[in-house]
């Protein structure tokens, strides 16, 4: 194998691939990623089992081939050369030989013999769907999905489509985020799908600022995101939360309309002297005064108060774990929000005023104040 291509080529596909690769020893190969030329196309592959990567680039070959290389070695190889340089490839039979300018590296490999291959498989659906949207999506409520495996159903994002209306949901126990998007293609009945969470980071990563279509394809187990040249592969997970939607249907007795950026300088300032255990802050709403407190604590007590831009319904207060309420309004852009309570008790409604399709769900505290 043997070929010649521009840094700015090869970098990306290179560091993308090393997102899909196992690291935590169980077998050495899953370290590795297999790079093959064929019919003047360099095809770049990593996989952990749960999921894999391809990317194909079109460039002239020399000498065909594949080789297997650790991927962290030759990532860091590539980084350090220059932008816009030339690097050579050359698999001698044992080592990967790298050149570029006076710089030259000979890289140990492995046996392609022992590298995962992935059996065909029957997709039932195939998706198009607006990549930018996708994304965006994912990144508003990829933050709410819960680090608890022992929960599988709340571990990933849920990509719900119904018809034409596309949906990603995603919840830990104190928490709920949601957002939606429309589509060309009417797809029929509803199906719902469970993204690992690992796979909705990488996504994000390799897809970020890019712009056009992505297909979509399931069979029920696994999922393929194909964009352009790239293709990848993941495992799905195989239960998912039937009501997650569902939470929002409930009709509030109070909403306040309010500005986003004075919310977030008000519980940061009243944060101070928080309890770190369960991070509790007292938030009354009291016609238009909205003031926001910590509970008393060894520490102390840190207050401060805004006024609502709109107040409907009686009076209230809530006690909510502030870090939560944070990642939550840091994650919306627009300036002017609607929180929607039924009850001190049940779950708060949080969503832009702009935009009633992104909307998110915070659990109070269930903590009396002192």
């Amino acid at each position: 194998m043997k070929f010649t291509i521009l840094k700015d080529e090869i970098a990306k596909p290179i560091t993308n691939s090393t997102g899909f690769i196992s690291s935590k020893g169980l077998n050495p190969i899953l370290e590795h990623i297999l790079i093959t030329t064929l019919n003047g196309k360099i095809t770049i592959k990593s996989t952990n089992i749960q999921t894999v990567f391809i990317e194909t680039i079109d460039n002239p070959i020399e000498r065909e081939g594949e080789v297997l290389i650790p991927a962290k070695d030759i990532n860091n190889i590539i980084k350090e050369i220059d932008n816009s340089a030339n690097i050579e490839f050359d698999y001698d039979g044992q080592r990967l030989n790298i050149k570029s300018g006076k710089f030259s590296s000979k890289l140990n490999t492995q046996s392609t013999e022992n590298f995962p291959t992935k059996e065909d498989i029957i997709w039932e659906h195939n998706i198009p769907m607006d990549l930018e949207k996708f994304i965006k999506a994912l990144k508003r409520t990829v933050f709410c999905i819960s680090n608890d495996f022992n929960r599988v159903e709340y571990s990933g994002a849920h990509l719900t489509i119904k018809e034409n209306t596309v949906y990603l949901s995603s919840a830990d126990y104190m928490r709920v985020a949601t957002d939606s998007f429309n589509i060309d293609v009417n797809q029929g009945d509803e199906i719902t799908l469970n993204i690992p969470k690992k796979t909705v980071q990488e996504l994000i990563k390799v897809f970020d600022a890019k712009e056009g279509t992505i297909n979509i394809h399931t069979d029920g187990s696994w999922i393929l995101f194909k964009y352009e040249n790239v293709e990848i592969y993941s495992r799905l997970i195989d239960r998912y939360i039937k009501t997650i939607r569902s939470l929002f249907d409930k009709e509030p007795l109070i909403k306040i309309e309010l500005n986003k950026d004075d919310l977030v300088a008000a519980i940061k300032r009243s944060s101070i002297l928080i309890n770190d255990t369960n991070n509790a802050l007292l938030i009354k709403f009291n016609n238009n005064n909205i003031n926001v407190s910590s509970l008393e604590t060894e520490k102390g007590i840190s207050r401060d108060e805004l006024t609502a831009i709109k107040h409907e319904g009686e009076d209230i207060e809530i006690v909510v774990n502030s870090k939560y309420l944070l990642e939550i309004l840091t994650n919306i852009q627009e300036e002017e929000l609607i929180l929607k309570i039924i009850t001190k008790h049940y779950p708060i409604i949080i969503e832009p005023k702009s935009n009633e399709k992104y909307k998110y769900i915070t659990v109070p505290l269930n903590i009396e104040k002192h």
